[in-house]
């Protein structure tokens, strides 16, 4: 190696150290103090040099080393834990109202009334016989109404009895029997003898007008007398709506 050639790189090697050494420190550049062969070139660092060699120093801070290129990007990490819930958020605005539903139908209130037993009732047609059970009611206008009756009869003498329905004073015989023994009768739409079989029977239907009306039950036994227990009367009524 030449002389020249040694001391180059003694320079880079010298200037390599003290600007790691300037990065470190951050201040002013200190000077690096070395000794050089005068024969030859070699140089060594050292405080003090040796017959023969001859003291070189540096200072000089080198120049800034360019910018890496950047890193590729890390891969994604694992999703958090889920934070707490939220608070309750404020009540929102009341909505606007709907559009009115279609016409149709409802039922209104239904009225019950019940009687015990009675005997000798109805000696003769049913327009002399007391009544029993009685409801009276008032109806808007366009108003129907549904009528369900059901009574236990029993003749003790003469031929037949009978059950009349009646509307605002007019009468309708809604069940007759001829029996001897108690049998329970039921209104069935239709049938002037109504039926002994609760499952055929049929309410009756009707229109009423607007104002108070009074259903009631009647009695009738053709010669002798009759005995009518557990009297029970239903009326529906059905009002239009919109």
């Amino acid at each position: 190696m030449s002389k020249l050639a040694g001391v180059v790189a003694l320079a880079l090697l010298v200037c390599g150290v003290s600007g790691y050494a300037v990065a470190q420190s951050g201040g002013a550049a200190k000077p690096i103090r070395a000794c050089a062969k005068k024969h030859g070139g070699a140089v060594r660092l050292a405080k003090k040099c040796r017959r023969g060699e001859r003291r070189v120093a540096w200072a000089k801070r080198g120049r800034a080393g360019v910018a890496g290129l950047q890193g590729p990007a890390g891969a994604v990490g694992p999703a958090g834990p889920a934070g707490p819930a939220g608070q309750d958020g404020a009540p929102g605005a009341p909505g606007s109202p709907g559009a009115p539903g279609a016409n149709g139908t409802s039922t209104g209130e239904t009225f019950f009334e019940s009687a015990g037993a009675g005997t000798n009732f109805g000696t003769g047609p049913c327009t002399g016989t007391p009544a029993g059970p009685s409801i009276t009611f008032d109806a808007p206008a366009g108003s129907y109404v549904q009528v369900m009756a059901a009574v236990s009869m029993q003749r003790s003498g003469g031929a037949s009895n009978a059950v009349c329905l009646r509307v605002d004073g007019v009468d309708t015989t809604i069940m007759q029997s001829s029996s001897l023994a108690v049998e329970t009768r039921y209104l069935e739409q239709g049938v002037a003898a109504g039926t002994t079989d609760p499952f055929s029977s049929r309410p009756i239907v009707f229109p009423v007008s607007a104002g108070s009306h009074t259903v009631s039950l009647r009695y009738s036994s053709a010669v002798g007398a009759s005995q009518f227990s557990n009297r029970s009367l239903w009326v529906s009524l059905f009002q239009p709506t919109g």
